[in-house]
């Protein structure tokens, strides 16, 4: 099995090599001067022989908050760390939320019903040849992402953590229903709904 790891290894060119730089995703995060990255790693799974995707989490040093929750950024990993958690470093933002440009052709890319990729000029061009919907978004005409902050758009306020009846963080909590007051190794916790 040793063997063919390293057959492996050579092959896919990952010898004794780390990587350094990685490309994901990013999350939404309360930490200050940081935003935290979603990086998809690909692991072998030796017993069954194949790769399997898996993912990773990084906070990445952003004093600036140039990212914004949904944005595709490149993250290099830092020399000296932070802190414990602040281990890589915002290269740039390679593609803003809804903004995705192929790679091999440069054009605009855009996902329709029952997500289907396909291109902004070959929409416009089946808009020309069928006539064109009132309902559809045009993205030349639209206002740069983040304009509504603080109108409508509050993605750039802290995030706050909701918990359940017994104090357990719970994601997927709806905040309907009637108010609770909850106590938590004897601290008040703010109310909320159930």
């Amino acid at each position: 099995m040793a063997n063919l790891k390293a057959e492996l290894n050579q092959f896919y060119g990952i010898g004794s090599q780390t990587l350094k730089m990685f490309l994901g995703a990013c999350k939404p995060c309360d930490k200050k001067n940081a935003t935290k990255v979603m990086v998809s790693k690909f692991v072998l799974d030796e017993n069954l022989f194949a790769f399997f995707k898996e993912p990773q989490t990084y906070f990445a040093y952003d004093p600036d908050k140039i990212c914004k929750v949904g944005d595709i950024v490149l993250i290099k990993e830092l020399k000296e760390k932070k802190t414990t958690l602040i281990t890589h470093e915002i290269l740039k933002v390679l593609y803003p939320l809804g903004d995705i440009t192929d790679p091999l052709t440069g054009r605009k890319v855009t996902n329709t019903a029952f997500n289907k990729t396909k291109f902004r000029d070959e929409l416009d061009e089946l808009c020309k040849f069928y006539g064109k919907n009132p309902n559809r978004f045009i993205y030349k005409d639209a206002p740069p992402r983040g304009w509504q902050e603080g109108k409508r758009d509050f993605s750039d306020k802290v995030i706050t953590v909701q918990y359940n009846d017994d104090g357990i963080q719970n994601r997927y909590q709806r905040n309907y229903g009637k108010p609770v007051n909850l106590k938590y190794k004897d601290k008040q916790l703010p109310l909320f709904r159930v």
